[in-house]
């Protein structure tokens, strides 16, 4: 459970099973094994992971109503995430890596800001909006339900 603003950063390979709770701040990890084996719920705050060995996840993330954010910080990343999501919660896209979603989100009508970055869709389907900003990029192949909209310095 990780609430209260400021940076939380988790090391090691945590054995808990009762998933992790994310709604305000910054959870730093470096691996899927600092997240224990449960469900992730990000509510509020943002999931920042850091290097390059942690570029994977088919652990099951519950987006919550409070929204939250991804900072994938190395630009040398490409963060896979194949699960689902689903809510409103607003969702924004940090940090020089890359976010590659593959899920199938119809029942995910949030919008999406991608500040830094890529964002690509592998496949993926988004029930909601994105916003691409400047110096960020939206790549890939996928299904947007909502308005795409591309800020000046944008790449499509």
């Amino acid at each position: 459970f990780k609430s209260g603003a400021g940076v939380l950063t988790l090391k090691g390979n945590n054995s808990y099973s009762g998933g992790t709770d994310l709604f305000a701040g910054t959870l730093s990890v470096s691996q899927d094994a600092n997240l224990g084996s449960g469900t992730l719920l990000i509510n509020g705050g943002t999931l920042q992971v850091t290097g390059t060995d942690f570029n994977q996840t088919a652990r099951t993330i519950n987006w919550g109503g409070g929204g939250g954010g991804f900072d994938i910080a190395d630009a040398n990343n490409t963060f896979s995430i194949a699960s689902a999501f689903n809510g409103a919660g607003a969702m924004q896209k940090t940090g020089a890596g890359t976010l590659a979603l593959s899920g199938d989100s119809t029942a995910y009508t949030g919008a999406v800001d991608v500040q830094a970055g890529d964002l690509r869709l592998d496949g993926a389907t988004l029930g909601g909006s994105v916003t691409v900003e400047d110096q960020a990029d939206l790549g890939g192949h996928g299904t947007i339900a909502g308005a795409t909209t591309l800020a000046s310095g944008a790449t499509l």
